[in-house]
C-alpha cells in the first residue's frame, strides 16, 4: 500500500526536516503513528496524501508515486483514493450533513455521485449512529456526532487508505473506544488502510503496528 524510499522533506520557515530513510506499509494494516509534537507526523500524513512534495525521494500509495505527479493529477488522486480525518473535523457550517459527507463528490468531477453513493451515505450515517441527523447543520450536533460526520466523509468514496489526524484528540475515553471500534469495524469490513496519528499510548494494542516518529529524529533531539 505505502512505500516510501530516502525521504527529505524541509519546512524552510522553521529549519524543520523530516527524513524517512524506508518506510512500508502493507494493505489493509492498521498503524499508529507516535512521537513527539513536532516530529513529523502531519507532515507525513501531507506527503502521502500529495499535499506536501518531498524535496527529495520516493512516495508510492496505492501504486501510483504520489511524489512524482503534477498537483492537479495529485489532488484527483487524494480525493479518488485517500479518506482523511482531521481532529477538528473541517466540515462546513452552511452545508448539512449529507452534504458534507459528499462533499469529495461535489469538489471531483472524477467522482460520480449516484445512487449506489447515497445508499452507502445512508448505511454509514446508520452504522456511525447518525442516520437521523442528516438534514441537521453541523452546528445543530454534538462534538462526537460531528466526529462521526467527518469519519462518514472519509470512507463514504470507499478509499484505499485513510490517514486520521488525532481524530479521538478531543473525546473522552468511552466516545475513543466507541469511535475506534466503529472505524475499525468498517475499515476491516472493506479492507481499508489505515493509518492514526495519536498522543494516547493506550491505544496502541489495538493496532496491528506502531511507528514512532523518534526513530526519524537526528541522534541529538532524541
Amino acid at each position: 500500500m505505502i512505500e516510501v524510499e530516502d525521504l527529505l522533506f524541509t519546512y524552510e520557515s522553521d529549519g524543520f526536516t523530516l527524513r524517512v530513510p524506508d518506510l512500508a506499509v502493507e494493505d489493509g494494516a492498521k498503524v499508529a503513528f507516535i512521537g513527539p509534537s513536532g516530529s513529523g507526523k502531519t507532515t507525513l500524513f501531507h506527503l502521502l496524501a500529495g499535499i506536501l512534495v518531498p524535496h527529495s525521494g520516493r512516495i508510492s500509495v496505492a501504486g501510483r508515486e504520489v511524489s512524482g505527479l503534477p498537483d492537479a493529477e495529485r489532488r484527483r488522486f487524494r480525493i479518488g483514493t485517500i479518506g482523511m480525518i482531521f481532529q477538528d473535523f473541517e466540515l462546513l457550517d452552511h452545508l448539512t450533513v449529507r452534504e458534507n459527507i459528499l462533499l469529495p463528490y461535489y469538489v471531483n468531477r472524477a467522482l460520480t455521485l449516484d445512487g449506489g453513493v447515497h445508499e452507502r451515505v445512508e448505511e454509514l450515517a446508520r452504522a456511525l449512529g447518525i442516520g437521523s441527523y442528516l438534514r441537521r447543520r453541523p452546528a445543530a450536533l454534538s462534538h462526537g456526532e460531528r466526529q462521526r460526520a467527518a469519519i462518514c466523509r472519509a470512507l463514504v468514496t470507499e478509499p484505499a487508505l485513510v490517514l486520521a489526524d488525532e481524530p479521538t484528540g478531543n473525546l473522552d475515553p468511552r466516545n475513543t473506544d466507541v469511535i475506534l471500534d466503529l472505524v475499525f469495524r468498517l475499515v476491516e469490513k472493506r479492507g481499508t488502510t489505515f493509518l492514526m496519528v495519536t498522543h494516547d499510548h493506550s491505544l496502541l494494542d489495538r493496532f496491528d503496528r506502531t511507528i514512532d516518529f523518534m526513530d526519524f529524529l537526528p541522534e541529538a533531539e532524541r
